[in-house]
């Protein structure tokens, strides 16, 4: 299913909601200006203090629909989401790697469409970043800063990064969101990709807005390699009750993007992961025999600060996990609201009382504790 992107100005953005008024839906969600549905496709009108605004459209004509708006756009993005229970990689494409493990019940090979529609579409815009975007200045350190033990205090590179080189490295989104699915996210970034992240703008996703997520992780996209992972609602509660933790659900799905990734790079030996439990018992949570495991990673807390690779994956996974809240909204009507705090139990009473526990469960994680406040509201 296809997410088309387009930014405009005010005055056209104007001109858009105007446009789609009668078509107008219910919704509460933060940041949303306005929120239509015609036919099968979602138009959605994000608030901005910026002079340049974005509409996204979501559904099966979602690139006839913003096509009527070309003529009249800054730039366009498309890229591609499913809605999933089962791990996808989404990038690379031409390989597939079987494993006996029961948390990967399938490895799907998704061919690169999006990246080359995306990249088409940036080209042909002429608003967004070109091949050569500028020159990083070179790091004022006397040695290449790569860390090579836990314990060892990396300098820092000025700009934040601390490794410049060619490196992989992972991030995960969803883990804190009581709907929606977790997704990781490996990607490969080298030296001569530095310029394209310092033009973009890239850094640690949560810094980022949700606007500014959209605008460039299709770029991202087109531009880098990365693999992808998505645990579904339905598969991570069942894997939840089978006496799988968050912790260890993580550390299996962080292990499988870089396998995916250093397979293909055995050259580049740099791998960072945000850490989210120490090195030993995330070794201890790869317990499956049959799945090979990614040794030497350099394991450090708030990565997506200290390496442009994680803060890459920390940009696409976001974008993916909000594609994947989208496709909620268009199947059920709805604007789910992110996090788990007290207005996210209020939509869920509402959504059960609409659609039933059932239909509930589909989205949302089980073991969370506002799925026992809201079960004993009901």
């Amino acid at each position: 299913m296809k997410t088309v992107t387009i930014k405009v100005d005010e005055k056209v953005y104007l001109e858009i909601k105007n446009f789609y008024t009668p078509f107008f839906k219910k919704n509460e969600g933060d940041y949303i200006d306005f929120f239509a549905k015609v036919k099968n496709v979602t138009i959605t009108g994000y608030t901005s203090k910026k002079k340049t605004k974005s509409i996204v459209f979501v559904g099966l004509g979602s690139i006839r629909e913003s096509t009527i708006w070309k003529s009249k756009c800054i730039s366009i993005s498309v890229t591609d989401s499913e809605l999933k229970d089962e791990p996808e990689e989404v990038k690379p494409a031409s390989k597939t790697t079987k494993s006996n493990n029961p948390f990967i019940d399938k490895v799907i090979a998704v061919p690169n469409k999006v990246e080359k529609t995306a990249r088409k579409i940036v080209e042909a815009a002429k608003k967004d970043v070109k091949e050569k975007v500028g020159v990083i200045k070179k790091p004022t350190v006397d040695k290449k800063p790569i860390p090579k033990k836990n314990n060892v205090t990396t300098p820092i590179i000025k700009g934040g990064w601390v490794d410049l080189g060619n490196q992989i490295g992972s991030d995960e989104v969803g883990t804190g969101d009581f709907i929606g699915p977790i997704i990781v996210v490996g990607c490969v970034v080298k030296k001569t990709d530095m310029p394209l992240l310092a033009k973009l703008g890239v850094k640690d996703s949560k810094k980022l807005t949700d606007e500014k997520i959209r605008e460039i992780a299709p770029i991202l996209a087109s531009k880098l390699e990365f693999s992808k992972l998505t645990l579904g609602n339905n598969k991570y509660n069942t894997l939840i009750n089978n006496d799988e933790n968050i912790n260890s659900l993580k550390a299996k799905l962080h292990n499988r993007v870089l396998l995916n990734l250093s397979d293909r790079h055995p050259e580049i030996k740099n791998i960072y992961i945000d850490q989210f439990v120490n090195e030993e018992k995330y070794y201890q949570y790869l317990n499956d025999p049959n799945e090979r495991q990614v040794k030497g990673l350099v394991f450090r807390t708030k990565g997506e600060s200290l390496f442009p690779s994680v803060a890459a994956a920390s940009v696409i996974a976001r974008f993916a996990f909000l594609q994947e809240i989208e496709l909620i909204n268009q199947t059920y009507h709805v604007v789910v609201p992110l996090g788990a705090g007290a207005k996210v139990n209020e939509f869920a009473k509402e959504f059960i009382e609409k659609f039933g526990i059932l239909e509930f469960n589909k989205i949302c994680k089980r073991n969370f504790a506002n799925y026992k406040e809201v079960i004993s509201a009901k």
